[in-house]
Order: structure tokens, then C-alpha cells, then sequence
């Protein structure tokens, strides 16, 4: 059969792309950046060296992950895993990880239903392809359990093998009860497919069903239908709780098979040609192996159905060491080991006891890496990757891999955090990178990673998020925003550097912008020691709410304390003494004498200072000197003449 691959074609909108072809780098794991190709100059990184400022665009390859189907298996996945690395020692440690093996595999039986029923009511087969990878991923991960994970008293693989390959022809139990729910005799005459559910449910020894279906034939009260009864109703099953030794099992084996072929040779079934093969199954001499295969060969669809039937019958008590030498001799007959499929491959891996093989495998399956890495966490916590052969695993690896897939997706990066840092060093170094990387496209998601950050005590991450939020306020002309997201940096040097964006802003158009720093601020505590800058703006802003409160003298107290200690970058002097105006401008003053001296020296080292420009340029520098220098004059000689006619040379107080 020959498979063809539908490949889809995306343009790059860009006329020099078009002109002279395209170039790419990787952005990250599963995104490129593309770019004009220039054949004249090197690109190098995506940047174009021409001089030319070209654009680049950003694709990603369609993700399992981007399916909504697929969600809730990343998240139920994720919850088992995290239960999986924080099971309690006092627990029965296997019996708790055959418990999450189970968790894991109902989720993908759910992620395969779900798929099922979308595709039935949007009348489509977009999900075909990925029911068929996870019912393959299901069937792998079931026989690692059945031969792996549970913890079986003798190395007997039989019974296991039996319920892994029944769940692989759940078919046979549909028909089984459309056929025996008339209870009547005839079923063979009225359903097409009666001989095919019989032997199905023979080959994966179902005997009691088998028995049930015979007595509906419609000549199940002749003699060959009542001694296949009664051959199907003695046959020996081993089971340990049984309390018969190997050898004493093989005794009552054979004598079951001497039984069986005496009445082949008899022909007691030669009247019923269907009934004969059945019983030439189940009679089949383990030492024709060739003819065993002819016999089986028709009611089995793989190698493995074959191999596990034809064990049923001619070696019940097979050991899981001799499996690999079966299902080679199943694969020959099938057409040898270059018909195998990857599913095959691994199947054959866990048969024989090679797992770190089979997880090489399922590194190749379509999932993203999602079944490798969860079912290698639970063979390696039940220690089962310690003895086997082959190349080592790296698991680390996988987590690191599997963790930095799932950071690189929008929707999983807080999924992809608990992956790695179960990986020391490298994890915890990744995590800090992939953490920088990610787009911080709300303030929501910029608070959620600071939160993870703090979780980790990624330090160096916090500040880097908080100062791009800054930067993202900044170039929005939001300077509050700015600094409330500068505060959480935590950074002193970066806090002072906004605080002083903000002052300089205020200075030089106090008409225009508000101060509204206030709430910001409120609350700080102790924290806002932190930045020389930010003690200023801090005091600054209560200056102003004392003001706007109608608290004059509280304001005016503190204005020249702000005044007198120089705290203030120079620049921010005249917005001081603009402040200190209305309030020297009243009558009778707020300030006193020695107050208004303190206010006249600043004014004047502000004036004389001719070195910083920066000063002189502030709007309307002259014109507000000015005024401020006749309020001054006014207010001295108002104090002056005040405080000196006080009999005890008190300064006058207007006290609230």
C-alpha cells in the first residue's frame, strides 16, 4: 500500500523574499524565523547584514499540542506525574505505580473517545491518524504493564499475554452477544460470521464463551459437538494459586493432549469439517511448528495474536525469557522482521525484556514525547531500567526535552516547569531560560511567571520580567505603571533610575502630567529605602497629599524639610519651589523667617549654578525665578517684621 504525504505551502508575504528566495534560523524549539536570503552579503542569525533593515517572520509547525483534544491528556498526564514523584515511602511502591500506570492509560482511553466523538459529530476524519497513535501508544504501554509493572509471583507470562491481546479483539465480545442473545439453537444459520467469534474467542482463551456459542449450533446435540464440550471443559489451565507444580501440570498437559488427538484419529468430528479445525487448534503438536502457524494463520491479523494463540496451545507454561525465540518465529512466518512496523518493533522490544530499546522506540512516536517520558518515569521508579540490555537511557534527557516542548507552547509553560526541575543543574538552569523566553503578552501571565520565579527563587527572572513590564509602561507613556512594575524588580539601581524617569517628567511639564504616584507608593513601609530616588518621591507624594487635603502646615513643615536636606536631584529644585509658592503667598505665611532663608538659599545656589543646563532648560526657568524670588522678598520682610515685633521673639504659628 502505498501512503501519500498531503504537504501544505506558506507563503512568506514579503516582496524581497520573493525576489531573492528565503533564509532561516531556528527561534526555538519549534519555531522559525524566516527571512530574505541575500547572495551578496552573509546572514548570519537572522539579521540581515546589507544594511537594509528586512523583516522577519515567525512560523510554527501545527502541534499535537495545539489541539484542544489533547489538552486535558497533557494535564491529567501532568497531575500523575506529579503524584508520581511524591509517593509517600510507607506505601507499597509498586503497587502504587501499577496504580499510576493505570491513571495514564484511562486518560488516553478518555483522549481516544473524545476524539471518537468529535469526529462523529463534525462528520470528519481529522483525528483518524491520532486514534490510531494512541491506540497503538495504549496497546504498547498495556503489555509493559502486564510483563514489566505488576508484580507476578512466577515468571509465567501466559495469563498476561492473554489479557493484553483480548483487549486488542474487544470486537469478539460485540458479536459474541448479538449471537447468544436469542438463546436458541441455529445460530450458525442465522449469523455469517458464527465459525470466525467462535475460534476468535478459542485463540485468546475464552473456553467458557467458546462452550457457550457451540451449544447454540444447530447439531450441538450430536456426539462430536458433546465431546468438543467436554475436550474444551477439561482442558488444564495453569495457575499458581492451583497449588500443581510445573511438572505436575505438564503431566495432566500432555494427557489432555493424548486426548485430544486419539479423537482426532477417531473421527469423532468428521462429520462437522468447522468443528474439526477448531479441534486441530487446540490438538495442535508443539513439534510441527509450520504446521501450527497454517492452522493459526487464518484467525489472527498479527504476529503477536499468532504467537500468543498458538502458546495457549502447545506451551501454557512459557516463560518470559523464551518469548523473544516465539515471536521471532511468528515474524518469519509473517513475512520476516522488514515488515515491522515501529509498534511492532517495540512490541518486540518488551517481549524481550529489552526496555531500554522499546523507550528508543517510542521516542519515534508521533506524540511529542509524551508516552517516552511517562512511562520511562514509572519503569524507573519501579526500578526496572537497572539490569536491562542495551543503551542506556538518558531520562534526564527526556525530561529536559519533553519539559522545554511543553515551555515553548503558550498553553503549557507552567506544565513544562515540573518536568524540569526534577532534572538538578540543567532543569533549573533551562527553566530560568525558558522563563525569559516567554512572551509576556498580559499583565496576568507577567505575574503568574514572577509568581513561579519566586516559587523557584529565580531571582535574576523577577527582575528581568518586572523590568520589561517598566519598559512596555514606559514606551505606553504610563510612568506609574512603570514604576509599580519597577518595585517588584526589587532592583535598587533600576528602581532609581524609573523614580528618577518619573521626577524628570514631572519637572519638566508639571502642568500636563499628574502625579499619581500616591497609591503606588501607599504601603510601602520600610521598602521604600531601598533607592535614594524613591525615599525623595516617596516623601514628595506625601507632601502633596497633605496638601491636597487642606493640611497647610503639615505640607509646608515638610516641604522644607525636602528643601533643606538636598535630597532632591537638582533638577527637581525649582518644581520644590514652585510647590513652596501658594503657600509663602499666604497671609499670613506658613513659612516662617529662618523657613523663607532656607527657600532664598536654595533659589540662589539654583541660579548661580550655570554648569547644569539641565536646570536652565526646565520651561519657563526666568519667568518662574522670577515670581518665586518676589515671594521670597515679600515673606522676609512679612516674618521679619512679625517675629521682631513678638515681645518673646516667638515665631508666629497659624495653627489647624
Amino acid at each position: 500500500m502505498s501512503h501519500h504525504i498531503v504537504t501544505k505551502t506558506t507563503l512568506v508575504p514579503d516582496e524581497d523574499c520573493e525576489k531573492s528566495g528565503v533564509n532561516f534560523s531556528w527561534a526555538q524549539a519549534n519555531e522559525l524565523a524566516v527571512y530574505a536570503f541575500n547572495k551578496k552579503k552573509h546572514v548570519n542569525d537572522g539579521i540581515n547584514k546589507t544594511g537594509k533593515e528586512g523583516k522577519i517572520y515567525f512560523y510554527q509547525q501545527e502541534s499535537l499540542l495545539d489541539d484542544p483534544e489533547i489538552r486535558k491528556l497533557i494535564n491529567e498526564s501532568n497531575t500523575t506525574f506529579i503524584a508520581s514523584r511524591n509517593m509517600p515511602l510507607t506505601i507499597q511502591k509498586r503497587v502504587r505505580i501499577l496504580e499510576l500506570s493505570r491513571e495514564h492509560r484511562s486518560s488516553i482511553k478518555f483522549s481516544i473517545e473524545s476524539m471518537q466523538r468529535r469526529m462523529s459529530v463534525l462528520k470528519t476524519d481529522k483525528y483518524k491518524d491520532w486514534i490510531k497513535v494512541f491506540n497503538n501508544i495504549d496497546q504498547i504501554w498495556h503489555l509493559c504493564e502486564v510483563l514489566h509493572l505488576e508484580i507476578a509471583p512466577t515468571d509465567t507470562v501466559l495469563p498476561k499475554l492473554l489479557e493484553w491481546t483480548r483487549m486488542d479483539r474487544f470486537e469478539l465480545d460485540e458479536l459474541d452477544e448479538i449471537i447468544t442473545s436469542s438463546h436458541t439453537k441455529g445460530a450458525d444459520l442465522r449469523h455469517t460470521k458464527y465459525w470466525d467469534v467462535v475460534m476468535g474467542l478459542l485463540l485468546i482463551g475464552r473456553f467458557d464463551s467458546t462452550r457457550a456459542l457451540l451449544k447454540l449450533h444447530s447439531e450441538a446435540d450430536t456426539l462430536a459437538f458433546y465431546e468438543a464440550d467436554l475436550l474444551l471443559r477439561s482442558i488444564p489451565v495453569y495457575a499458581v494459586s492451583s497449588g500443581l507444580s510445573a511438572s505436575e501440570f505438564n503431566a495432566r498437559w500432555k494427557g489432555w493432549k493424548s486426548s485430544v488427538r486419539s479423537k482426532i484419529n477417531a473421527g469423532v468430528f468428521v462429520s462437522c469439517p468447522r468443528l474439526l479445525k477448531l479441534i486441530k487448534l487446540i490438538g495442535v503438536d508443539p513439534m510441527d511448528v509450520k504446521g501450527s502457524f497454517d492452522l493459526f494463520k487464518p484467525y489472527c491479523s498479527t504476529w503477536y495474536q499468532m504467537m500468543v494463540s498458538v502458546l495457549l496451545f502447545t506451551d501454557p507454561i512459557v516463560k518470559i525469557h523464551d518469548l523473544n525465540y516465539h515471536a521471532n518465529q511468528c515474524i518469519d512466518y509473517f513475512g520476516g522482521r522488514s515488515k515491522l512496523k515501529l509498534c511492532d518493533q517495540t512490541i518486540l522490544a518488551l517481549l524481550d525484556s529489552n526496555l531500554n530499546l522499546a523507550v528508543k522506540y517510542l521516542q519515534y512516536t508521533a506524540d511529542g514525547g509524551w508516552c517516552s517520558v511517562h512511562l520511562t518515569n514509572l519503569l524507573d521508579l519501579a526500578g526496572c531500567l537497572k539490569n536491562t540490555r542495551g543503551e542506556t537511557i538518558d531520562f534526564k534527557q527526556m525530561l529536559l526535552d519533553y519539559g522545554e516542548m511543553l515551555m515553548s507552547h503558550q498553553s503549557y509553560w507552567q506544565v513544562g516547569l515540573t518536568y524540569l526541575e526534577h532534572c538538578k543543574t540543567d532543569g533549573w538552569d533551562l527553566m530560568k531560560i525558558m522563563l525569559m523566553k516567554l512572551p509576556l503578552t498580559s499583565e496576568e501571565k507577567a505575574l503568574k511567571i514572577i509568581a513561579k520565579a519566586k516559587e523557584y527563587n529565580f531571582t535574576d527572572v523577577v527582575s528581568d520580567t518586572c523590568k520589561v513590564m517598566t519598559n512596555y509602561k514606559l514606551r505606553n507613556g504610563n510612568i506609574s505603571g512603570a514604576l509599580s512594575w519597577a518595585l517588584m524588580s526589587n532592583d535598587s539601581t533600576f528602581i532609581n533610575y524609573i523614580a528618577d524617569k518619573y521626577l524628570r517628567r514631572y519637572a519638566m511639564d508639571r502642568d500636563v502630567t499628574e502625579l499619581g504616584c500616591s497609591q503606588v507608593l501607599m504601603n510601602l513601609g520600610q521598602s521604600v529605602l531601598i533607592s535614594s530616588r524613591l525615599t525623595f518621591l516617596a516623601k514628595y507624594c506625601e507632601f502633596h497629599s497633605l496638601y491636597d487635603q487642606n493640611r497647610n502646615k503639615e505640607a509646608a513643615n515638610l516641604l522644607i524639610k525636602l528643601i533643606e536636606s538636598k535630597v532632591a536631584p537638582k533638577y527637581f529644585w525649582i518644581t520644590l519651589l514652585l510647590d513652596a509658592l501658594p503657600l509663602l503667598l499666604e497671609e499670613p505665611s506658613y513659612f516662617s523667617h529662618d523657613d523663607t532663608t532656607i527657600i532664598l538659599a536654595c533659589l540662589e545656589e539654583l541660579t548661580t549654578d550655570t554648569a547644569d543646563n539641565l536646570v536652565r532648560n526646565t520651561p519657563k526657568f526666568s519667568e518662574h525665578t522670577t515670581v518665586i524670588k518676589k515671594a521670597i522678598t515679600k515673606n522676609l520682610a512679612t516674618t521679619l517684621i512679625a517675629e521682631s515685633s513678638n515681645p518673646t521673639n516667638e515665631k508666629i504659628i497659624k495653627c489647624y
